[in-house]
């Protein structure tokens, strides 16, 4: 039995969320296996995203993809932190299901972390 090494999806473009903690929500009707390269064909590291569930994600990158043209497929780079409400999941996840292209993972800009609400009142002076 031989084992053939696989060359990695090239990246099609990249886009690094390095500012104020970005958030997104598992769709309400699927959860999605974390994967450990931003490729379809990746190991998948034992991990999965429960549906309603939020992680904080670190990058969005779009990878060449035949069935995912012109603008490739998106993955997305979860938070070494459990940055949500879930467990801590390290790795990549795609933002769209491989075949349907329904969204899997949504941006939640509204999402605030428990924990988080206190800190942001006390650094403007009001409460909530």
């Amino acid at each position: 039995l031989a084992l053939v090494a696989r060359e990695a999806a090239a990246t099609v473009s990249s886009e690094l969320f390095d500012g104020d903690p970005v958030y997104f929500k598992v769709a309400d009707s699927v959860g999605i296996y974390v994967r450990s390269e931003p490729d379809v064909a990746a190991t998948r590291t034992g991990r999965a995203l429960m549906p309603g569930g939020r992680v904080r994600v670190l990058e969005r990158r779009r990878v060449a993809d035949p069935k995912a043209e012109p603008l490739g497929r998106a993955f997305l780079r979860l938070a070494p932190e459990a940055g949500g409400d879930g467990d801590a999941a390290v790795g990549w996840v795609m933002e769209h299901h491989p075949t349907s292209f329904e969204a899997i993972l949504v941006r939640d800009d509204a999402y605030v972390p428990p924990g988080d609400a206190s800190d942001r009142a006390s650094e403007s002076g009001s409460e909530i």
